[in-house]
């Protein structure tokens, strides 16, 4: 089991922080790929109250942009069948993001890792999929 302050310590370590704000509960990471195009996400701690406990989570967003209704549609048949985290969110608008969540307390930082790589691995994949980005 992982603390938030190893988990921070390890995002500092490992990926190339773009930003961080809120005392260090967001990451902004990013990651150039071969063909010099970037994948980013954000990595963040939240509290989800359940049942009157409250739990700290880590959430992995990675952007894949706007997306019309087949796009969405596809998007979510491809994450359905060829992912084994993460989930489409829409915000802001038509603006779309894979997402993962997970509890603090069950989770290790090869876990955390490896989410990290799922996810903005996910959302290149629908990208370049559906939208045409290259």
């Amino acid at each position: 089991m992982a603390t938030w302050e190893e988990i921070k310590n390890h995002i500092i370590k490992k990926y190339p922080v773009f930003d961080a704000h809120n005392d260090g509960c967001y990451f902004y990471t990013e990651r150039w790929t071969d063909d010099d195009r970037i994948l980013e996400a954000a990595i963040s701690k939240t509290m989800k109250i359940k049942d009157g406990v409250s739990d700290i989570w880590i959430e992995i967003e990675s952007p894949v942009g706007e997306m019309g209704y087949f796009e969405v549609e596809c998007a979510c048949e491809y994450l359905a069948s060829d992912c084994v985290c993460g989930g489409l969110v829409k915000k802001r608008g038509d603006e779309y993001f894979v997402r993962h969540t997970m509890p603090i307390k069950n989770m290790s930082l090869g876990a955390l890792d490896k989410c990290w790589s799922i996810i903005i691995n996910a959302a290149d994949e629908i990208k370049k999929r559906y939208l045409g980005d290259e």
